[in-house]
This record gives C-alpha cells, structure tokens and sequence, in this order.
C-alpha cells in the first residue's frame, strides 16, 4: 500500500518547498515516481527541485525530458534558459559555426517538424504545376527533393543523439582514462554524441571539445 495518494505527495512536497527544503521535496519525488502518472510532471518537478540546489547537470536533464510537454513545456524551457545563461555552460545551441548549427538542428527537430518541411514542398511542387510553372519532368524531380526531410531525419536519428552532463567532466582523446585530458566540461552542459563503447560517450559536437566521456558523467536524452 502507498504510503500516500498523489494529492497527499504534492501537499507535502509543496509545503517542503515553501520552506526551502528542498532535499525532502526531492527525497519524496524519487521515492514515490510511481504515484505521478505523467513522467513529464515528474521529470518537471525533479528537474526543477535540482536546479534550486544548484545541480545543474541533473536539473537540466530533468528538465529537457519535460520540455515537450504541452502544459510544462514553457517553464521547463524557462528553467533550461536559466542554466543556460551561465558563461560557463558549453552548450550545443551557443555555436557559431554552419556545420555544427546544421547537425544541431537535424538532430534536435522532431519528425513532426521534417513531416511539415515534406509537406511544404510537396505542395509547393504540385502548386508551380498545376499552374503550368514547372513541368510534369521537374515536378517528378520536386517530389523526390520533397523526400529529403525523411532521409535527412533517418541520418541524424541513426547517427547522432543528444546528451546532457551531469557532473564536472575531463574529455579525453580516447575511450579509457589512460588517455590524456583535453578540457572538461562542466554539468549542465548539453552535447551530441554519435557512439558508445566500453562505458565511453563520443562527443563530437560542439566540436571545440570533442573527445571521450565516462558514462557514469552523462546522460542520453535522444532528441
């Protein structure tokens, strides 16, 4: 039998809340996740219990796996922003450079965003030849670009995923500590890694610090 109801929990975590302890309201969420339904509202909650005791690598894990939510999405997001807005956080959508805003992109969109690109130039291939603009030839030629979204998703699915760091981490030239250390990568920050192997991420993006990391030190969120 649980030992509270879900109105029960959110009361007694609320009141923790309002008196800054944080690591009961935390304790409680952990504890009891299976009287939360909605694991968005979970991750919420958790993520944002985190990032009030300044663990910022959990915090944002948390909150990233919260931010498709259609009712938390915003704050979550808002959360997200917070962290980050620290110099410090090496973050894959702080890049300047072409390439690397071109695979954060195909990797973060979701399949719903690539179906909308198909569907606009489908449409718009359809449209130029309907009013006589193209060809029945070049409309062909439009209809398989318009399956370059599918393709492109399929790549950046199969090929890359995101990742977040929960703690401090040296990144090294190799999957093994006998590697030497290049720089290290504070908690918080959000990466994209193509492999693992032996217990070791590969960073490739942002590519200022790619390298090897220890898997107990970061955690998959996939898109």
């Amino acid at each position: 039998m649980a030992k509270y109801t879900t109105d029960e929990l959110f009361k007694l975590a609320e009141s923790h809340y309002l008196k800054n302890e944080y690591d009961n309201a935390l304790t409680l969420f952990l504890e009891n996740r299976d009287l939360i339904e909605s694991p968005a509202l979970w991750h919420f909650n958790v993520g944002t219990l985190y990032l009030k005791k300044d663990s910022l690598g959990l915090a944002r894990f948390h909150l990233e796996k919260a931010k498709d939510s259609f009712e938390l999405g915003r704050i979550a997001q808002r959360n997200i922003d917070t962290i980050k807005a620290n110099d410090f956080i090496i973050d894959i959508s702080k890049s300047n450079e072409l390439n690397e805003n071109i695979v954060t992109t195909g990797v973060t969109s979701s399949l719903w965003e690539y179906s909308l690109l198909f569907l606009i130039l489908i449409v718009l291939s359809i449209l130029l030849y309907r009013f006589r603009k193209i060809t029945k030839s070049v409309l062909v030629i439009g209809i398989l670009i318009s399956l370059i979204p599918f393709l492109a998703y399929y790549y950046f699915d199969q090929s890359y995923k995101t990742a977040i760091i929960i703690n401090d981490v040296a990144i090294r030239e190799g999957p093994s500590k006998i590697y030497e250390e290049n720089t290290v990568l504070p908690a918080g920050s959000k990466v994209i890694y193509s492999i693992t192997k032996n217990g070791w991420f590969l960073i490739d993006f942002p590519a200022s610090v790619k390298g090897w990391v220890e898997s107990n030190n970061i955690r998959a969120i996939g898109k």
